[in-house]
């Protein structure tokens, strides 16, 4: 084969690799990615300490997954993606909450000395 046969076969692999690598398929992982970071949020607090992001992100859920349905994936993906944005920043903010829950009845007692470092009388 010369060059100038072997242009063409390429180019049109290279056409082909493009139009298949922009087909995406339904968007099923990252929405079981959505429900794990809602239900991570929820085992961490988030129902209490970030309802708002919470709900935000259980009602994109949902949303992608009718878009789903309705085949138009991409705008399922885009939901699903920011469901999980929404859910981590829920999951964090319950941590920080609960974290400084923990510490509060630590840093309380800072003035006092354990009895073993308290002065003893002679």
């Amino acid at each position: 084969m010369s060059f100038r046969h072997i242009v063409p076969v390429l180019l049109l692999s290279l056409t082909f690799g493009v139009l298949i690598s922009g087909c995406e398929g339904p968007p099923d992982e990252i929405i079981m990615d959505a429900e794990d970071a809602i239900n991570s949020a929820i085992a961490a607090g988030a129902a209490d300490a970030s309802p708002g992001l919470l709900g935000k992100a259980q009602t994109l859920l949902q949303e992608a997954k009718m878009l789903r349905e309705q085949g138009k994936n991409k705008d399922a993906r885009k939901k699903a993606e920011v469901a999980i944005i929404r859910a981590r920043k829920a999951e964090k903010y319950a941590m920080q909450v609960s974290g400084v829950a923990k510490k509060a009845p630590e840093t309380s007692n800072t003035t006092e000395k354990p009895e073993s470092e308290a002065p003893q009388p002679e």
